[in-house]
């Protein structure tokens, strides 16, 4: 029996190549394409990867039909919350991204508005009533109540430091304006409240009355108890954009990444489900997933519809819920902590590092050993079966070593300031940037004199040592959680000499510098009689044409001429050759490779503009005209900036050159890879909750998301952010082979001087 059990896993490892290895997504594309009938799905559909356009088109279809009719008031409204159709979709994008039974306002389902005119009258009409009552109590007593006020200043009744005498006249003059019915700053009108008057009085000073006064207040009271307009407004859009979304993707027969998963479970949960799932079943008898803390409820229910207590199926799942850190892109640790609580047994636990020195698996187990005496645990949810416990790992160690100066380097370092008080987050990100700096300078010029290297006993013989092998910059990873701190790190690296490259998550090349610098230069390029485009590209960073150049353009008129015909030259070669060889012709007429390629980061630069252009090429084959492509470099550089499309073609293209240097990744970007050296500058940095983000918190493992949160909704909310950031310390921490750097502090919110770490 033990041999027919090796020969039959012996059979299964050759035969791996014969499994059918799919994404989650593209297995179900492929599901609803084989199982047409049952699934009443298309044969042929056109997969999209980018639905950002359809998106901008059905907000700006909901704009005109909602908003466009609106009178001149609730139309102020709304333009105060959101100035363009752009403002409001980038409101909407992440509501549109949750399924609609997600959805709360004020802890109930969301209302159905089919009126949203009404309704906003219904809502405004107290206010509206109170402001006018305001209004028509000063208009006709303005002379009055200005030299009321006018005589209690001087006279010194009212306080000079609250009330302000030399802004006075110019404050009454915009009330004059306010009682005409113009809109003005709502603090210059709270200013002349009653109470503001009364607060504003100096002791045993008579206040200014007057019944405009008395107005204002009851005004503010209509005002404070008026319901905000931006949740209902998004309660009425959300269902209205998403069904336009949906209908203009039938109509186009095209189908997006989300549309794969809500199709296949509408069909598994349809007339012919049942049917459907068997099928599937019997194609698929046992289906194993990996990396399963990264998936979602959605994904989870329909495994289980096919799965699910189904005789001659097996569901194998593969995951670390410990490196579920992909909560931003829909990812539920609810889903995996739920499945598990509900999977049969066997189950196996994977006990020893194969990656790290025994010394590094040491310092991660202590340090995570000591959090496990929390209540809560290490990770927040509990330490029993039901919870998230943290169970220490066994190492298999590495025959390598890492020296500075002949003795091994800690395999956890804590570096913090020398002044504990609570520090601010611009502080501790300097500091700790120039820290970690310095101290790589100083392991690196060790490397160089031989002192800071690698040694392999495994490879050294009985009778000899073994040889160093020195510490290079491509040896260590610099672990970040954003943009902003990789380009404080970076900055400090580069001013002591050291080179970096950033590695994203998210590093899509329209996000770049390049590309806004190209925007520009496309701007001058379609107008080429434009003065003012011709100067914003000239001045673009990528071109770093010296003051003493841009100057000579209001001094030498030749020399503006000259500029202004590369422009009308650059214009003809689009024209009548394309974007790509325009683009190609201006890297040439300014010596752009040359420049470019003796600045550190040229090669990364030139890189990117090439990219650039031949997306923009592609592009310009589905567009008509240079300003459509214009729009369209506007729109992605846009997207990109909100993280709203991330597509294979616009990832950032990787250098060979690259992998020599020092590199700054995100922790998201970090996971599943391995360094010999990491560093944790900002180790606990953390950027918290905040009451007016979108944000997600779960009611058991039900996730929700509502437009007017509570008290309680956003404490929840703020412990899953804890809980996440626990989880990102983890895989930041067991990145290192052999040595990790952190930088500690003790950090405050804003102004406030209170510590916010535990």
């Amino acid at each position: 029996a033990r041999a027919r059990a090796a020969r039959q896993l012996e059979l299964a490892a050759q035969w791996m190549d014969e499994a059918a290895v799919h994404t989650i997504h593209g297995w179900c594309q492929r599901m609803l394409g084989q199982h047409a009938f049952d699934s009443g799905h298309a044969f042929v559909q056109n997969t999209v990867d980018d639905e950002s356009e359809l998106l901008a088109e059905a907000v700006r279809d909901y704009w005109r039909q909602h908003f466009f009719v609106l009178d001149r008031d609730n139309a102020g409204q709304v333009s105060a919350l959101w100035k363009a159709p752009p403002a409001l979709q980038k409101s909407l994008f992440p509501l549109l991204r949750q399924p609609a039974e997600n959805l709360r306002m004020d802890g109930h389902p969301l209302p159905l508005i089919h009126d949203l005119a009404a309704t906003m009258d219904t809502l405004l009409a107290p206010l509206r009533a109170a402001e006018q009552h305001a209004r028509a109590l000063w208009q006709p007593e303005v002379e009055a109540i200005e030299t009321l006020l006018s005589k209690a200043v001087q006279q010194g009744a009212l306080h000079a430091g609250k009330v302000q005498p030399q802004n006075l006249p110019a404050r009454l003059d915009a009330m004059r304006l306010w009682a005409q019915g113009n809109a003005i700053d709502d603090d210059i009108v709270r200013r002349f409240a009653q109470s503001a008057l009364i607060a504003a009085t100096n002791k045993n000073k008579a206040t200014p009355q007057h019944p405009a006064f008395a107005a204002i207040d009851t005004l503010l009271d209509a005002r404070h108890a008026t319901p905000e307009l931006k949740p209902l407004i998004l309660a009425h859009a959300v269902p209205w954009v998403a069904a336009r979304l949906q209908a203009s993707k039938q109509r186009l027969a095209q189908l997006g990444y989300d549309d794969m998963l809500k199709r296949l479970d509408d069909a598994l949960h349809g007339v012919s489900g049942e049917r459907l799932a068997q099928t599937i079943a019997s194609q698929y008898p046992v289906a194993l997933i990996d990396e399963f803390q990264d998936t979602d409820p959605l994904q989870w229910r329909i495994f289980q519809r096919i799965y699910g207590q189904r005789p001659g199926t097996g569901l194998l799942l593969i995951g670390d819920p410990k490196q579920a850190i992909y909560g931003f892109r829909g990812a539920d640790i609810h889903t995996y902590l739920q499945a598990r609580t509900s999977a049969g047994q066997p189950t196996w636990t994977l006990a020893t590092n194969y990656r790290s020195t025994a010394a590094m698996v040491g310092a991660v187990n202590r340090v995570f050993e000591g959090a496990e005496q929390h209540p809560q645990g290490a990770f927040g949810f509990g330490k029993g079966a039901q919870g998230l416990p943290f169970l220490p790992v066994q190492a298999q160690g590495r025959t390598q070593r890492l020296l500075l100066h002949g003795q091994p380097l800690p395999a956890l370092q804590l570096a913090h300031a020398a002044d504990l008080a609570p520090m601010s987050q611009g502080a501790y990100q300097a500091c700790m940037a120039e820290h970690a700096a310095a101290t790589l300078v100083q392991w690196l010029d060790a490397a160089r004199q031989g002192n800071c290297g690698f040694v392999d006993d495994g490879l050294a013989t009985p009778a000899s040592a073994a040889a160093l092998t020195p510490l290079t910059p491509g040896d260590i990873a610099i672990l970040v959680r954003s943009g902003k701190e990789a380009g404080a790190m970076r900055a400090a690296l580069q001013a002591r000499g050291l080179a970096s490259v950033y590695l994203s998550d998210r590093d899509s090349v329209y996000a770049s510098a390049e590309a806004r610098d190209l925007l520009l230069w496309m701007h001058a390029c379609a107008e080429p009689g434009s003065d003012h485009a011709m100067r914003a590209a000239l001045a673009s960073p990528t071109l770093a044409q010296g003051y003493a150049e841009l100057d000579r353009l209001n001094q030498d008129e030749r020399y503006w001429e000259q500029c202004g015909e590369r422009f009308r030259q650059l214009h003809d070669s689009w024209l009548r050759h394309g974007v790509l060889a325009m683009l190609h012709d201006l890297l040439h007429l300014f010596d752009l490779p040359a420049q470019l390629l003796a600045r550190a980061d040229g090669e990364r630069a030139l890189t990117n503009l090439l990219h650039l252009a031949e997306l923009l090429q592609q592009a310009a084959a589905t567009l008509d005209g240079e300003h459509a492509l214009i729009r369209h470099l506007a729109s992605q550089i846009s997207q990109a900036d909100n993280h709203q499309a991330d597509t294979a073609d616009e990832k950032i293209v990787r250098l060979e050159s690259e992998a020599a240097l020092i590199k700054v990744v995100t922790i998201h970007k970090s996971k599943g890879l391995e360094y010999p050296l990491v560093m944790l500058p900002f180790a606990c940095a953390a950027r918290e909750t905040r009451r007016g983000d979108s944000f997600v918190w779960h009611e058991g493992n039900q996730a929700a998301m509502d437009l007017q949160p509570s008290d309680d909704a956003w404490q929840q909310a703020e412990r899953e952010r804890l809980q996440e950031d626990l989880r990102l310390l983890y895989v930041a921490l067991t990145r290192a082979r052999h040595a990790c750097w952190l930088g500690i502090a003790n950090l405050k919110s804003g102004n406030a001087k209170a510590s916010v770490l535990h």
